[in-house]
């Protein structure tokens, strides 16, 4: 049995070093894209692991799209942020229901608690909106994130509960960058406690 995790980089950092668990991870792709199902970069990634039916794929989208895109969106299209969301999330499931796991176990990851603006001004990917927006976005996309995998049987992996201090931020004594869940032991014993790793 493998853990495969796959998606943008908290696909990667969140789980790197951990036994029992691999990791890959395809760039800033966003949940949003994932969901155009004529987009073949996840499935065509997803085919090439060669599950089995004794492995785990966990999906870990949606950070960068907290960060840079739901608040542009919500202004220019004049959309409530929770009808977005909704959308996003239907055609998320959707794309990743018809991906090619070979009956392996399917999991979704949460989106991870969002970075404070001050980390990440005059970088290539900046946030957009305020960091009280953003941690309200995350929250209800996570609620949105478990739902959908309460109604079709799939893993919902909370990490951001894991990490997110009072404040709906990244905890910064878990994260070395801002951005990232870089401390692991909170996902290992999240693992742990769902039965995923010994």
């Amino acid at each position: 049995m493998v853990i495969h995790t796959i998606g943008d980089s908290h696909g990667y950092y969140t789980f790197l070093d951990i036994p029992g668990i691999t990791p890959h991870t395809l760039g800033p792709l966003t949940m949003r894209r994932v969901g155009l199902l004529e987009d073949t970069v996840v499935p065509n990634a997803v085919r090439e692991l060669n599950l089995t039916p004794t492995d785990t794929l966990i999906l870990c989208f949606g950070e960068p799209d907290i960060r840079c895109h739901v608040h542009r969106h919500v202004t220019d299209r004049k959309i409530a942020p929770d009808a977005l969301l909704q959308l996003w999330t239907e055609r998320y499931f959707a794309s990743v229901a018809a991906f090619q796991t070979n009956g392996a176990r399917i999991g979704i990851m949460s989106v991870t608690p969002p970075c404070r603006a001050a980390h990440v001004a005059g970088q290539i990917y900046p946030s957009a909106g305020t960091d009280e927006e953003r941690a309200n976005y995350t929250r209800t996309l996570n609620a949105l994130l478990r739902s959908g995998c309460e109604s079709v049987g799939w893993l919902f992996v909370d990490v951001y509960s894991e990490y997110v201090d009072p404040s709906g931020m990244m905890n910064m004594e878990l994260s070395g960058d801002g951005v990232h869940c870089t401390t692991n032991g909170p996902v290992i014993a999240l693992f742990q406690r769902m039965g995923l790793l010994p």
